[in-house]
């Protein structure tokens, strides 16, 4: 008549249970008034209870963290879309500068004497052909691989992309690495990044198979992409790179942060858990990745990045952000409550 609901939720009647109620309440009698009674309270009980654990959960939550905001995840969220749609997004260090200005604003506003920090230097223009190679990100130029093992790596792969090329200018054709080249400079860089799929694929039986300075040149086509915003040509890029070289760290962001941005919220999980315990994850995208990861129903994923990152989650947002998104998908009072108890305990 009862059926218990799985994990820790307490025994509440079934819908069936509910039916032989209603029924025994229109027989009359002492059994019928009881019947009726249970019948009609259950749900007010129900929702009672839960509402009192949840001004509960939030007692404890202000109690612990008084300096929680609900509002600073949106208003982060709203400053780093308006800076990349800008072109103006300069990772972390921007978006904690402008947090200190804005704190120190506020604080000078409630007359508390805060001393006032330097201001970032404007950020330059990464779509201008001019300071695209001069501002974007060196790491994507440094070898990925051990010191040790690149030299000989890169020798081997540069002779053979050097016997290509001679191959070409003898047929009358130029060799790929000045194509892709003067499509760089043109700013085609769809156009570059199919040439270069089409052109460099991997061989059978051998890992990386691209030299250094192809492999920059991958890179450089991979961030054009991004700074046009092209989603999914970056993925691809991103993709064969990672066939046919080594991906890097900021490659690995950049991709995630593109990804999100455009919505798509299962790659973007997808791409985060191939290398979460290879790189690490900058602090301004902790929020929007545990979000991508509930989204994409990788719960486990999510709780195991905001325990390792806790220590990141000065004003609350990274929890709000976990259990909102546990709330959205379960709606399980219980699983809230277990949950906001293991990260007022920490890791």
């Amino acid at each position: 008549m009862f059926s218990k609901a799985m994990n820790t939720t307490p025994t509440v009647p079934s819908r069936n249970a509910l039916r032989v109620l209603r029924q025994l309440a229109l027989t009359g009698g002492t059994v019928g008034s009881f019947c009726t009674f249970a019948a009609v309270s259950y749900d007010i009980h129900r929702r009672t209870r839960i509402a009192e654990q949840i001004i509960e959960n939030k007692r404890t939550l202000r109690t612990s963290a008084p300096n929680y905001d609900a509002t600073a995840s949106a208003r982060r969220i709203t400053r780093m879309r308006e800076a990349a749609e800008a072109g103006e997004f300069m990772g972390s260090a921007s978006l904690k500068s402008q947090q200190d200005v804005g704190e120190v604003d506020r604080g000078e506003s409630s007359a508390q004497a805060v001393p006032k920090q330097e201001a970032a230097p404007p950020a330059p223009n990464l779509q201008s052909a001019s300071h695209f190679g001069q501002h974007r990100n060196p790491a994507f130029n440094r070898p990925p691989y051990p010191r040790e093992r690149s030299y000989r790596v890169d020798q081997i792969a540069r002779a053979y992309e050097i016997q290509q090329g001679e191959n070409l200018k003898a047929e009358g054709r130029k060799p790929l690495d000045e194509v892709l080249i003067a499509l760089l400079r043109s700013k085609e860089a769809i156009k570059a990044a199919n040439t270069f799929l089409r052109h460099v694929t991997p061989r059978e039986g051998e890992g990386r198979v691209i030299s250094f300075e192809r492999r920059k040149i991958a890179c450089d086509i991979f961030a054009m992409n991004c700074l046009n915003g092209n989603t999914f040509i970056a993925r691809s890029m991103f993709q064969r790179i990672e066939e046919v070289s080594l991906v890097d760290e900021d490659m690995w962001t950049g991709l995630i942060h593109l990804l999100a941005r455009d919505g798509h919220v299962e790659s973007a999980a997808v791409v985060f858990d191939k290398y979460r315990t290879k790189f690490s994850l900058p602090p301004y995208l902790l929020e929007v990745v545990i979000r991508c990861c509930i989204e994409s129903q990788r719960l486990h994923t999510a709780k195991w990045l905001l325990l390792t990152r806790l220590h990141h989650d000065v004003g609350g947002g990274l929890c709000g952000a976990y259990l909102d998104g546990i709330w959205k998908k379960t709606r399980n009072v219980e699983l809230i409550g277990r949950e906001f108890g293991k990260l007022l305990r920490g890791p």
